[in-house]
């Protein structure tokens, strides 16, 4: 992760809570791409669920030689 952009915590998450990741790519350079992901919690014995955090992540390909490389081909 090279970067965490207006990433907010909005819920608390309670020990037993469940919780559900969901991740979207929003954008793509040409070695990079950015995440948006939302955590959803949810009372195990409830209905419903609340919005626990949210924010964006730029994250880099990195060749075996620990240099960016392109996205091509990856996603």
């Amino acid at each position: 992760v090279v970067a965490a952009d207006g990433f907010s915590f909005t819920a608390p998450v309670e020990i037993g809570d469940e919780v559900s990741f969901y991740a979207e790519i929003v954008g793509t350079g040409r070695t990079s791409m950015t995440v948006a992901v939302a955590v959803w919690r949810r009372d195990r014995h409830g209905e419903g669920g609340a919005l626990a955090a949210n924010g964006r992540f730029t994250l880099v390909s990195m060749g075996a030689d620990d240099r960016p490389r392109p996205l091509q081909n990856l996603i």
